[in-house]
Order: C-alpha cells, then sequence, then structure tokens
C-alpha cells in the first residue's frame, strides 16, 4: 500500500452470541474483500462506587475490575476464536 492509501478497518462488536459470531465472520469476510483488517471489541461494565469504599474495600474492588476485565478479554478471544478460528491474532489494548 502507499502511503497515500488508507488500509480499511472494520469494527465489530462482540458479545459471545450467535449473532456477534456471525458479525466477525462477515467482518473477515468483508476485511478479505476489501484489503482490511478487523478490530473485535467487546464491552464491560464494572459496577462498583469507589466513593463508597475504605481503603482496604478499595484495593478489593481493583483487584475485582482487573478480574472482570480478564474475564471480558477471554470471553472475546474464545468468541472469536469460535467464529473464525485459531488463525487469527488477538492484540492488546495499548494503556
Amino acid at each position: 500500500m502507499s502511503e497515500d492509501t488508507v488500509e480499511p478497518l472494520i469494527v465489530v462488536g462482540v458479545d459471545g452470541s450467535d449473532h456477534s459470531k456471525e458479525a466477525v465472520r462477515w467482518a473477515v469476510e468483508q476485511a478479505r474483500l476489501v484489503g482490511g483488517r478487523v478490530h473485535a471489541v467487546m464491552a464491560w461494565e464494572w459496577n462498583r462506587n469507589p466513593f463508597a469504599l475504605g481503603m482496604a474495600e478499595a484495593q478489593l474492588a481493583e483487584q475485582e475490575a482487573e478480574t472482570a476485565e480478564e474475564a471480558a478479554r477471554r470471553k472475546l478471544a474464545d468468541t472469536v476464536n469460535a467464529a473464525v478460528g485459531a488463525w487469527w491474532t488477538p492484540r492488546r489494548r495499548r494503556t
């Protein structure tokens, strides 16, 4: 690709459902057709009020949030893998 060419990016939301697996398959095929790439995303919510916590509780809550994020990452990877197989390469979010 030349420097002036922008690689198409298809973003697909994943929630673990059969519909989201189909969306991943569609996105991968569309990316193949247009010479692009796919970015699969999953949203998750950690519902804890940090203002209602003391220091010890806040530390435990932070550990729970990390565990919830890890679980979401696993579910995302498992769903994409189930949809398109193990040939895809997951990339970590840059923080």
